[in-house]
């Protein structure tokens, strides 16, 4: 298949060619078909003299010839009888020759050169034709018989040949004429044949200067142009249609070098590579950050493949995109791995077919970007991006004056606007009213003058509900420092000052618990004196009036006992008998006392949960949780109303307990005491755990009541929650753990023993307490051995530790306590009995109340009874 040469100048190179053939040809052709027509009219001018035959006049003058011989013959054969054909034939004679005067009047006027003997001639003919006519017309009226007849048919066949030769005449003087006049035309021809050949020389010489000449060097310029130099430029004529042409073409190509030095600019200074390849992948161009990048000049290049510059394995990949590419014919983009210098780089390539005139594929055109260090910061970003939106911090960005632009989900579920909502509007729609002016003032001053703002503050969500968060606003500048936008960070810190609070709360609760504690030990410990000299006096009086006086010192001593009760009940240090019991059942037994309690005015309503899950706790604990808050739920009702009791299962989830930190996950069986009362507000909430706080007026009750509560709950590891509004009543919710044991019944205390000379080794830091317990055990029938500390206590052990039966000993104890003591007796005698006695547990002797398995404990203050009935027990155990 032959080769077309579709390039710029191909075609002008075609074109000037065919323009000059088609001008040479056409002058040829004209100069030949101009030579022809002169030749052939030359001849037919030539033949026309011969056979008078070139004008119509000629053919007339032929005829009427004809006419006049034919008449001639006729009246030579003497047909005088045919008169009526002779004067026919006449007739059609004398048109003829009108037709030929005529036509020589015509041809005079015409005529350039004049034509004077055939018109004398003519005129002779028609002089003799006259003459004749009317003879001829004398005779055709004269009938054959008469006399005058022959005489006026000789007279008019007499002038027969003269007419005759007179026409004879005049067709020779008309012959001569065309003759004449035939060589003056073939001269003028000639002198037209050589004024065309002038004509046409100077006509084609004007082309050729005009024309083709600057044709030829335009298709140079083309040729230049097509082979990439951009410069090419033809001086054009000083004027013709070639000149615009010309000056339009040097002003494209000045535009296109001007485009393309700026084309070549943009692409040698493009961060991308460029290249452009032929079908069979040799390169036809590439960019300056090709050179640089893979170390070879575009010229150097040129006519190259990929695997003359890359590994095999790449250029395959590279070549097998391009023919990708051609296939399809359209634009394709694809990620593409390249080798370099400091290893393998990803780049994304826009790869697209060139086409030519025709539409046809000629190469390949690609434009390659290195996304390495991009993706890297894409995939920093997504991280980033991904962070930002699953942040539960709440973010937004907004403009410089103020338009938010941004916000993340957390900010969508903090406030409750969504993010169509958010963006466009103003971060005013969160502010609450609750901050004043000078927090404005001040947050304003702040980021206004570039600077970093970070407070507490109170929002608004979006249905009105306040929430408090800790946000930090940043502004954020351009290169030149100024403040385009500001971020803001808003963490809620609603969930987290609560549970601060709740820790303030508990740490303060906790402080006093351990002051009330500390308290109740050492009053525990007076109380033990006072109550046990009282029962000691009682027996050495006889007297019913000093008996009586002993009596109020110990029932006021029984309450200032109750009262440290109530304190250790306070600060979980009170001893626990935890045993399974029913909720159930102890609010049953109690609801006759409790209808009582709360007097006619209230009634009382008692909720009974069929299936409802056993606990663990003391119930002697569990009646005075009870109590208490029946007693707090009918001085709320001081008008009267309704109590109600009602137990029920409720399982706590990780949410719950993220809202109530003192919660803990699992069952829980809970006893639910609600009132009609006067209720009370969220400030008095915060308070009426705490010991000695009341709402009551002075003199109605000691604010212990409902801290006994919360300290009893503590310390059986349940939770109390509480909710009342003003005028609304009040509910208690207490919930204790679920236990599946199976339920426990209560044992009937044994009655005292005195002793029987046991040895029991007494130690007790207080001096007088030491001695009051020393004398009551010395009384009651034991061998007392005493000592105020635990070094002490091991000495006298290690002289006779063979004969003492039991330790009893004091929980807390200068320097070392008296669990580390009773270990280190029984390192000495595994067989020791053991009582501890305090005020209080202590962490020391039960955590959080509750004693170990197999530890027995006589709390203070004690009775002589009582020491007497828990010293038996120990020694009898």
């Amino acid at each position: 298949m032959e080769s077309c040469d579709t390039t710029a100048g191909g075609r002008a190179r075609h074109y000037c060619l065919t323009l000059r053939c088609v001008s040479w040809g056409v002058f040829l052709l004209w100069q030949l078909g101009f030579a022809l027509l002169l030749w052939r009219f030359s001849a037919y001018l030539n033949m026309s003299t011969q056979d008078a035959s070139f004008f119509d006049r000629a053919g007339r003058q032929r005829l009427l010839a004809q006419q006049m011989l034919e008449h001639l013959q006729m009246v030579k054969e003497g047909h005088k009888e045919d008169r009526g054909r002779l004067r026919v034939h006449s007739e059609s004679f004398g048109r003829g020759l009108s037709e030929l005067e005529l036509d020589a009047k015509t041809h005079r006027v015409i005529d350039a050169f004049g034509r004077q003997e055939p018109e004398a001639a003519l005129a002779a003919v028609r002089s003799l034709w006259d003459g004749y006519r009317l003879q001829l017309e004398d005779v055709s009226r004269l009938p054959l018989s008469s006399g005058r007849f022959r005489p006026a048919y000789e007279a008019a066949v007499a002038g027969v040949p003269r007419l005759v030769g007179a026409g004879e005449a005049y067709v020779r003087a008309e012959v001569l004429a065309d003759q004449n006049e035939g060589r003056r035309i073939r001269r003028f021809i000639r002198v037209l044949a050589g004024l065309n050949l002038l004509l046409s020389a100077l006509v084609l010489l004007f082309i050729h200067r005009w024309f083709l000449q600057p044709m030829a060097a335009l298709q140079a310029s083309i040729e230049r142009f097509e082979g990439g130099d951009f410069s090419a430029r033809t001086t054009p004529p000083n004027q013709g249609e070639m000149r615009s042409l010309i000056e339009a073409f040097n002003l494209m190509t000045q535009s296109l070098e001007r485009s393309t030095g700026q084309l070549r600019e943009i692409l040698d200074n493009s961060p991308a590579v460029v290249f452009i390849k032929d079908l069979e992948g040799r390169y036809l161009f590439v960019n300056r950050r090709y050179e640089d990048l893979f170390h070879c000049k575009s010229e150097a290049l040129r006519g190259k493949t990929d695997f003359d510059v890359f590994p095999a394995e790449a250029a395959e990949k590279f070549r097998a995109a391009d023919q990708l590419v051609l296939r399809r014919g359209d634009v394709m983009v694809v990620e593409e791995g390249v080798p370099q210098d400091d290893g393998l780089h990803n780049y994304i390539s826009a790869k697209f077919p060139l086409r030519g005139p025709a539409g046809e594929f000629y190469a390949v055109c690609g434009i390659a970007t290195d996304v390495t260090e991009i993706e890297k910061i894409r995939t920093k970003n997504v991280h980033l991006t991904g962070a930002v939106e699953h942040a539960t911090d709440g973010i937004l960005m907004t403009d410089a004056d103020g338009k938010i632009t941004f916000v993340n989900a957390g900010f969508e579920k903090m406030t409750g606007f969504s993010r169509q909502e958010a963006l466009g509007a103003n971060p005013r729609i969160l502010k609450s009213g609750k901050m004043g002016a000078d927090y404005y003032r001040a947050f304003w001053k702040t980021i206004t003058s570039g600077e970093v703002w970070s407070a507490a503050t109170r929002n608004r969500r979006k249905d009105g509900g306040l929430f408090d968060v800790h946000q930090t606003v940043s502004p954020l500048k351009d290169a030149a420092g100024r403040v385009t936008g500001y971020l803001a960070v808003m963490r809620d810190v609603t969930e987290s000052l609560r549970l601060e609070a709740q820790l303030r709360q508990s740490q303060k609760m906790d402080a006093v618990g351990r002051l009330a504690a500390g308290v109740a030990h050492d009053f525990n410990n007076i109380l033990t004196s006072i109550l046990g000299y009282c029962g000691l006096i009682k027996d050495q009086v006889a007297g019913d009036a000093a008996r009586a006086d002993l009596d109020e010192i110990t029932a006021a001593g029984e309450r200032a006992a109750a009262l440290t009760h109530q304190l250790l009940a306070f600060s979980r240090k009170q001893t626990l008998s935890p045993r399974v019991v029913d909720l159930n059942a102890v609010v049953a037994d109690m609801e006759r006392m409790l209808k009582r309690v709360l007097g006619e005015n209230a009634a009382l309503v008692c909720r009974f949960s069929p299936d409802l899950g056993r606990v663990k706790a003391d119930k002697n604990q569990l009646e005075q949780v009870i109590l208490n808050l029946a007693v707090n739920a009918r001085d709320a009702m001081p008008g009267g109303g309704t109590l109600i009791i009602e137990t029920v299962n409720r399982e706590f989830d990780g949410q719950y307990c993220r809202v109530h930190p003192d919660a803990r996950p699992g069952r829980h069986a809970g006893l639910i005491v609600t009132d009609t009362g006067t209720g009370m507000d969220a400030r008095t909430l915060e308070r009426i755990f705490e010991p000695f706080f009341t709402t009551k007026e002075i003199g109605r009750g000691t604010g212990l009541g409902l801290s006994m509560v919360y300290g009893i709950v503590q310390q059986s590891d349940g939770h109390v929650d509480v909710r009342s509004e003003p005028g609304k009543g009040t509910s208690f919710e207490v919930y204790l753990p679920a236990v599946a044991e199976a339920l426990e019944t209560e044992e009937a205390a044994p009655p005292a023993r005195l002793g029987g000379g046991e040895v029991v080794l007494l130690v007790e830091d207080e001096e007088p307490l030491l001695r009051l317990t020393a004398r009551l055990l010395a009384e009651a029938g034991y061998s007392v051995l005493q000592a105020g500390d635990a070094e002490r206590a091991l000495a006298l052990f290690r002289e006779r530790g063979p004969e003492i039966r039991l330790l009893l000993t004091d929980v807390i104890l200068p320097k070392n306590n008296g669990r580390w003591l009773a270990e280190e007796l029984r390192k000495l005698q595994p067989a020791l009995r053991v009582l501890y006695m305090s005020g209080y547990t202590d962490e020391v002797l039960a955590p959080h109340g509750v004693l170990d398995p197999g530890v027995r404990f006589l709390p203070k203050p004690f009775t002589s009874e009582v020491l007497f009935r828990a010293v038996r027990a120990a020694l009898d155990a």
